[in-house]
């Protein structure tokens, strides 16, 4: 019955629902599959998913580098219910966000810089949506220099994170150069244990 009427709802007449339980049918048996597609969530294709869950890339940074390209991670304007002052630990200079954690602070900005002139990244970063997007149309995924692009951006996003919360949570200053270094650490040594190199 409530099956029945959802249907009726979405098609919103009665002939409507009689033909999509039509479609759904193969000589006189439901086919469960069709139904399936039909009443489940919608949820959009992203263009991405290649590049975060790359098997180069550690399962801790691909986590974080997920949440990040959604948007998800729980950054100071997304939780107010802190009742703690939101300005960006960085810089102080505005409310802490995605785009700002990620590019538009000075200071996140001289890391990327530095990742690029030092990586098989050619592009200049202007967001992390467009940096994915970029590898994802120029089909640059695959490969050992396409894994090493995604380990790359993913463990810059992961390092600048772990560093925001470090200073954040306990007061440990952000230092460029410890975060520049840190992501060469990791990425040298995955790419090694993953024979990129």
């Amino acid at each position: 019955m409530l099956i029945r009427n959802i249907l009726l709802d979405r098609e919103l007449q009665a002939e409507g629902a009689l033909i999509m339980l039509e479609s759904w049918t193969k000589d006189n048996a439901v086919e469960a599959s069709k139904a399936y597609a039909y009443f489940r969530a919608f949820r959009p294709k992203v263009f991405w998913h290649k590049a975060v869950w790359n098997p180069a890339i550690p399962p801790k940074a691909a986590f974080i580098f997920w949440l990040a390209m959604k948007g998800k991670l729980l950054t100071l304007d997304r939780a107010p219910f802190l009742e703690i002052d939101t300005s960006f630990p960085m810089c102080n200079l505005v409310e802490e966000s995605h785009a700002h954690l990620f590019f538009l602070c000075p200071k996140v900005s001289q890391i990327w810089k530095a990742v690029r002139d030092w990586s098989p990244i050619t592009r200049s970063f202007i967001s992390l949506q467009r940096s994915v997007s970029s590898l994802v149309r120029e089909r640059a995924l695959s490969g050992r220099l396409g894994k090493t692009r995604c380990l790359v951006i993913a463990l810059a996003v992961y390092c600048t994170w772990l560093a925001r919360n470090l200073l954040l949570f306990d007061h440990v200053p952000f230092l460029v150069d410890d975060v520049i270094n840190k992501i060469k650490f990791l990425v040298y040594r995955h790419a090694h244990l993953t024979h990129l190199y």
